[in-house]
């Protein structure tokens, strides 16, 4: 998390769009800081819902289950709608 504050992203570039898999704790706080720092969405997946809910409740934009829906054929989905 350091990292990421210390490189100082600017919105508009890197930051757009931030895939999480399978993140942990320190995974869902650096997901959480992403959004914060002006990610514009940050996409987790994970076969814990649980930990999916978690992640959207520190502000994950989205949350998928690969068990349950491709996370690839759901993004294409979400771009397309951008």
């Amino acid at each position: 998390m350091k990292a990421l504050v210390k490189s100082r992203p600017e919105p508009g570039l890197w930051m757009q769009d931030v895939p999480m898999p399978r993140p942990g704790p320190i995974g869902l706080m650096c997901a959480a800081v992403c959004r914060f720092l002006g990610a514009r969405r940050v996409v987790v997946s994970d076969v814990n819902d649980d930990r999916l809910a978690l992640a959207e409740r520190l502000g994950a934009s989205r949350a998928v289950n690969p068990r349950r829906e491709s996370p690839c054929c759901r993004a294409s989905r979400w771009a397309s709608r951008s």
